[in-house]
């Protein structure tokens, strides 16, 4: 009788080798594909037109904000009733320059019992790291997600939005405020914010006094 060429044993543990290599094959396209589909998705959120844009006119939009203190909230529901909103990087110098008025203002609005909020472009473990740099006091808060920049129309910062009651962008400064318009904001302030005229400060093009946003909430600036 003749023995096989290849013994039983060894046959079946070549199968079963098979076998795996099959499995972990599959396995391996399975997971491939669940990749390129969340990259996908990503692009196309990317590449979507922002959803709320904080132009004069506008309404205030859901971005989802995560506090230094840990609260998570949306930009409506902070200054939905009025209020003023200061965007900057951790690497502007002209939002350095203006962290200043930003703190007159934020007093300002304080007693007049109105919502100051400060929004960081940047992650939060830079934001944090800058907020203690600069003995800031009041309330900043960074995107909750690096998505959550596209629901923003702010390219450049500094960028400093009024907010008039019921949530509508009643104005806005570009750049590093002056001090007239630092004293102009403050005038606004302690009036409130229910009826204030419509106003861009400058023009966005090409302005010398701000940095380029980030897109991601991550990168630096200028």
């Amino acid at each position: 009788m003749k023995r096989p060429l290849v013994p039983d044993w060894l046959s079946n543990t070549l199968l079963l080798v098979g076998a795996a290599g099959v499995a972990f094959l599959l396995w391996s396209l399975a997971t491939e594909n669940r990749a390129l589909k969340r990259q996908l998705s990503e692009i196309r959120a990317a590449s979507a037109p922002p959803q709320n844009l904080l132009g004069v006119g506008d309404l205030v939009g859901d971005t989802p904000l995560l506090g230094l203190d840990g609260d998570r909230r949306v930009l409506r529901e902070l200054v939905g009733g009025g209020g003023v909103v200061a965007f900057l990087t951790t690497t502007c110098p002209y939002c350095e320059q203006t962290l200043r008025a930003w703190g007159e203002i934020a007093a300002r609005a304080a007693d007049r019992g109105m919502p100051f909020v400060g929004v960081s472009l940047h992650d939060e473990p830079l934001t944090r790291e800058y907020a203690a740099a600069h003995e800031i006091q009041w309330p900043l808060w960074v995107l909750e997600s690096p998505l959550a920049a596209l629901n923003l129309n702010v390219q450049s910062v500094p960028y400093t939005v009024l907010v008039r009651e019921g949530g509508t962008v009643s104005r806005v400064w570009l750049g590093a405020l002056t001090r007239r318009e630092t004293e102009d904001l403050l005038a606004v302030v302690q009036a409130g914010p229910t009826d204030v005229p419509t106003l861009l400060s400058r023009s966005p093009a090409g302005d010398p006094n701000c940095c380029e946003a980030p897109l991601s909430g991550t990168d630096g600036g200028r």
